[in-house]
């Protein structure tokens, strides 16, 4: 709700990226699930008519994602969040277990993710879940 009401107005360039950023994904997951290109997976894997139709949906999709990360950021600032050790390492043990890491592999996965990344979904990550708490949505 917050995204669709938003006033932000997001940077063109910044939806290219993250457009970019998911396609190859897509190319990769292509090819684990044994697919010759995007279109095909997107066709007989994701249940697209066409290639056109999901790149649209991906386009939309990175559209949403980048209003999500600045409203999330602007409330992360103006709340003052910053990542603690504490925080750190709740959110690290979900991502480690969620991405096939072992506890021991953080160093690993702040190379493979890139640490900067890593630190800003955890604040995103605790930004959401303080919003959902103070809604009382989870109730």
């Amino acid at each position: 709700a917050l995204v669709s009401e938003s006033k932000f107005k997001y940077l063109k360039k910044a939806t290219e990226e993250r457009y970019s950023e998911f396609m190859a994904y897509y190319q990769q997951m292509a090819g684990i699930y044994d697919y010759s290109s995007v279109e095909e997976l997107a066709i007989n894997y994701y249940g697209y008519k066409n290639y056109k139709e999901f790149s649209k949906a991906v386009e939309e999709y990175s559209e949403t994602a980048i209003k999500q990360e600045m409203v999330l950021s602007e409330i992360a600032k103006k709340e003052g969040f910053t990542v603690t050790d504490e925080m750190f390492d709740k959110y690290i043990k979900k991502y480690l277990a969620a991405y096939d890491y072992g506890e021991d592999e953080v160093d690993a996965f702040l190379n493979d993710y890139g640490r900067a990344d890593v630190y800003e979904v955890i604040l995103h990550d605790y930004t959401l879940d303080m919003v959902v708490e103070w809604t009382g949505l989870t109730d």
